[in-house]
């Protein structure tokens, strides 16, 4: 195939559709959400700020910044948190001229003085990156409240190139198999989950995990120079120091390398790939030591998250007490993997202290995970193609260690008087800290689906039943959105 008709192949023109609209579509959330969110927006965006000032935290804890609670004051909607009465009658602050200067927000500023930002000691990768974005934003001339809205379209290049990744992954590990190919992407870009919609280090990590697994496989399955190696290991590194979660990835790096390994010494090539195999361990796992390191010195504990856990008032379980947990009953497991489920695909906006939450497809998405992923569990025993077979069980692998760290997470600690999780509720159900896994589990929903269409003997493109499905996602997602479209506080409104 030459240039020309590469160009105009129907492969490229279906990607370059589904980027578009993926963009699209991440643009409009994006723009309607309110800043402020219930899930830590302003605390992340408070770490923004600090880091765009070249002020990495050198505390296990810090309070917010003046400047950012003065944004916050103006700019935040207050709809995620209000109840009965409704905040979309109050007039946002930005419509007054010089409401800075006024005593009444004086006031409010001086009792917002000395909040805790309880993720000050949060690992730096995203807030680096969207830091000096915060900076070029300011170059070219942003109002304040643009450059809020700015940091949050971050997400929109984001999310195109983890479809981009999710196209290439598909090609890649599934060469005859045109439904994975196409649904991969399709699926990964119309997901609903609500952590693409805000300024948050969440939003980045789906995109290097993405882009690692996709390297790694390509170390697997194909000879590759010391350079791609060294590439592969820094991407991981990157992957491992935007957000601590992101340390189920050594599971797959582990097991990779030890694949590689085994398949080296069959093939007598250790030789020439055993330098590449130390790179790609080492370069992956020293930068995250050395931070680690740093953290143990200025912060006091590795993770950074120590001053974090107190401040919440989290205790270590003892060891005792860990087994009277209710994740070890039926009924509280069930529940567990239910809302995990849940907001894995949804996400945990709240909208006048509802969830933002269609109990018609929660269902709907519990249930189709649970039957695909099984069957496609089934069909794993099935498969005589070896490539796809290791393919899925290092899916099934990232996905089970994924789970089962929010699972450990759950019974480590005591809850005290938290809201979440709480006594009442001390589960880690929070989807968000495991989408990093989402190509992965895809790969795994969608030959579930195949496998069980070809089972029931039905005839007719899978891809139809994706494209129903992604279709009824996003109708229902505007559907419940609708009221935030109206918000005053959005960025259709600033100006």
């Amino acid at each position: 195939m030459n240039k020309k008709e590469a160009k105009n192949s129907p492969g490229r023109k279906f990607i370059i559709a589904i980027l578009v609209l993926a963009g699209i579509r991440v643009f409009i959330f994006n723009a309607a959400f309110p800043i402020g969110n219930n899930v830590d927006e302003p605390a992340h965006l408070d770490l923004v700020c600090k880091y765009a000032e070249g002020r990495i935290p050198e505390k296990g804890i810090e309070s917010y910044d003046r400047r950012t609670l003065e944004l916050l004051i103006i700019y935040a909607g207050p709809e995620y948190f209000s109840g009965a009465v409704s905040a979309s009658d109050i007039l946002p602050l930005w419509k007054y001229p010089d409401v800075e200067k006024t005593e009444d927000f004086q006031n409010r500023l001086d009792s917002y003085l000395g909040e805790i930002n309880h993720e000050t000691g949060s690992f730096p990768v995203y807030y680096l990156c969207a830091g000096q974005c915060s900076n070029w934003g300011k170059f070219i001339g942003l109002n304040k409240g643009d450059l809020i809205y700015f940091l949050r379209f971050l997400n929109i290049p984001v999310f195109i190139a983890m479809v981009w990744i999710a196209y290439l992954t598909g090609k890649l590990l599934f060469p005859d198999n045109n439904f994975l190919q196409k649904g991969l992407p399709i699926m990964v870009a119309f997901f609903p989950q609500d952590s693409f919609y805000s300024i948050t280090n969440d939003a980045l990590s789906p995109l290097l995990f993405s882009l690692s697994f996709f390297m790694l496989m390509k170390i697997l399955f194909e000879e590759k120079s010391l350079s791609f190696y060294f590439f592969t290991a820094a991407v991981i590194a990157v992957t491992f120091l935007n957000k601590i979660t992101n340390i189920t990835m050594l599971a797959l790096l582990g097991l990779v390398i030890i694949l590689k390994f085994r398949q080296i010494i069959t093939e007598r090539k250790l030789k020439e790939n055993i330098l590449r195999l130390f790179v790609l361990l080492g370069v992956s796992i020293i930068p995250l030591c050395l931070w680690m390191i740093r953290n143990y010195i200025v912060l006091g504990d590795i993770t950074g998250d120590a001053a974090k856990i107190d401040f919440l008032g989290w205790k270590v379980r003892p060891f005792s007490q860990i087994w009277h947990h209710p994740i070890f009953s039926l009924s509280g497991l069930m529940f567990f993997l239910t809302e995990l489920t849940k907001t894995f695909w949804r996400g945990e906006f709240v909208w006048h202290l509802k969830r933002i939450s269609s109990n018609f497809f929660d269902l709907l998405y519990v249930i189709s995970t649970g039957v695909f992923l099984l069957v496609s569990l089934v069909f794993l025993f099935r498969n005589k193609q070896k490539r796809q077979r290791t393919v899925f069980q290092l899916s099934f692998v990232l996905i089970a260690v994924s789970v089962l760290m929010l699972a450990v997470l759950s019974v480590l600690y005591d809850y005290g008087k938290c809201w979440y999780p709480s006594q009442e509720h001390p589960y880690f159900t929070s989807g968000r800290l495991i989408v990093t896994a989402l190509v992965p589990f895809l790969i795994l929903y969608l030959n579930g689906l195949e496998k069980l269409l070809t089972a029931l003997k039905l005839r007719f493109n899978p891809l139809i039943l994706v494209v129903f499905w992604v279709a009824a996602i996003t109708i229902s997602e505007i559907i419940l959105t609708w009221k935030v479209f109206a918000s005053p506080y959005n960025w259709f409104h600033l100006g």
